[in-house]
Formats: structure tokens, C-alpha cells, sequence
């Protein structure tokens, strides 16, 4: 943060937060999973707006600094931590065959959810509309490990959707349902 405040990358005014000309709001990460425990048919519409807000964020990002894509990765990393997502690491980033491995540590989503199930949809959506900037195709995310479900932490799984949906089957049809249908 201090690095974005030394920048002037990071504004606060009265009644505002913008970084870097995107503007920002702080609530309770309990709106996230409360909204998806009391209303699974949501998780759609919050994987898919975060994709595409975090896509644009991103390619926004990688056009000003002039970033490649492992750059724009490092940057996104970042973000996710300093924004409170949890502490995230790239195991794999595989940009020729537009895949990725991201563990996260300490993700509040499932540290907080009531639903013992793969909770962290927001989180999947901003992995995949980053990766798709980063990597410049059209990838997907799925969370394969979720502290909600026991797991020790969570881990997603970048990569083009008939390819998730070949090499992990189960996870695409409960977490990706809706992309079977286009």
C-alpha cells in the first residue's frame, strides 16, 4: 500500500476511494458469502461481474504500465492481498498453455462461510478475468481446495473452459454449470 500511496496511485477524499482511477468501496467480506449462502443461484452473476470488472481493471493496468504478463500476474498478486483476499502464490503459471495454479492463504470468504462447500466465487471470477488480461485469451477458474470445505487452504485453477471441463469434470459442473449451457 505504501508503494500505491508514494505513487498517488491510491486516492481517499471525502466519501471516496479510488486506486488507480477505479473506484473502491471497504464493507464486511460477509456480504460476499452471505450472499451466496442465502442464494446459491447468484453465483453466476458474482463469478461473472467480477471476471469482467477484474478484466477490465487488469488490461486498464497492463496498458498504462506497459506491464507484460508475468508482470501484470506479480501486480494482480499483490492486489489480492493488499485488497484482503487472503494471501494468494502462483504455483504454476504457464502462459503457452494459458494455465495457472493459485494457492491462497488466510482467504476470509471461507474462513467466515456458514456453507461447507467451495466458497470463494468472487475470488474465482477476479483469478480468471486477471488471468485472462494477463495471459490475453479467455480463461475460466475453479476452486479445486477451500479452507470452508477443511482444506488447509485454498486452491484455484486457471485455465480455457473445455479444458477445465476435460481435466477436472466435477468441479467444472458445480462451480461452472451455467457455461455448459453456451
Amino acid at each position: 500500500m505504501q508503494k500505491l500511496v508514494l505513487a498517488k496511485q491510491i486516492k481517499f477524499d471525502q466519501g471516496k476511494i479510488e486506486l488507480l482511477n477505479q473506484k473502491l468501496s471497504i464493507f464486511p467480506v460477509s456480504v460476499f458469502s452471505t450472499i451466496v449462502d442465502n442464494n446459491p443461484k447468484v453465483v453466476p452473476d458474482v463469478y461473472q461481474a467480477t471476471k469482467e470488472s477484474a478484466q477490465m481493471f487488469a488490461n486498464e493496468i497492463k496498458k498504462r504500465h506497459k506491464f507484460t504478463g508475468q508482470q501484470l500476474k506479480s501486480w494482480l498478486k499483490d492486489i489480492v492481498s493488499f485488497a484482503g483476499w487472503g494471501k494468494a502464490e502462483f504455483i504454476i503459471y504457464d502462459e503457452k498453455n494459458f494455465a495457472s495454479i493459485v494457492r491462497v492463504q488466510q482467504s476470509p470468504v471461507a474462513e467466515i462461510s456458514k456453507k461447507k462447500g467451495y466458497t470463494d466465487h468472487a475470488l474465482r471470477g477476479f483469478f480468471a478475468g486477471g488471468g485472462s488480461a494477463s495471459m490475453e485469451t479467455d480463461l475460466d477458474c475453479i476452486e479445486i481446495k477451500c479452507v470452508a470445505k477443511g482444506d488447509s487452504i485454498c486452491e484455484f485453477v486457471l485455465g480455457k473452459k473445455q479444458i477445465l471441463k476435460k481435466d477436472h469434470p466435477e468441479f467444472f459442473k458445480s462451480q461452472l454449470w451455467w457455461l455448459n449451457e453456451k
